[in-house]
């Protein structure tokens, strides 16, 4: 995994631990406390928008789908465009939490 500007903001705000629980759980329980109201997740969207594309995008690719076919397997209620925000953060942080357990990097 190539490091990302999303991955040195998990890597210097989480614990190992707490990237463990994020990757097991998700963020949808407030596993990541810095990303449980959506004044937080929209900040974090505004300011990494491109690179959380880019990783739902090549996942989705890898997968056979489009970004937005992939998003809609997603759970969670969109209703609006700051739950759409909310969830692509929320994605995001998630996949890469993911590779950081599988490549053990947070072993």
């Amino acid at each position: 995994m190539t490091d990302t500007n999303i991955k040195k903001w998990i890597l210097e705000t989480q614990t190992k631990d707490d990237i463990k629980h994020i990757s097991q759980y998700g963020c949808v329980n407030g596993t990541c406390s810095e990303l449980i109201y959506y004044s937080d997740t929209l900040a974090f969207y505004n300011k990494h928008d491109e690179e959380i594309w880019e990783i739902v995008s090549e996942r989705a690719f890898s997968c056979g789908q489009s970004p937005l076919e992939f998003i809609n397997q997603a759970q969670g209620n969109i209703d609006n465009d700051t739950q759409f925000k909310n969830l692509l953060v929320w994605i995001s942080i998630e996949m890469v939490c993911d590779e950081l357990v599988i490549n053990e990097e947070v072993a």
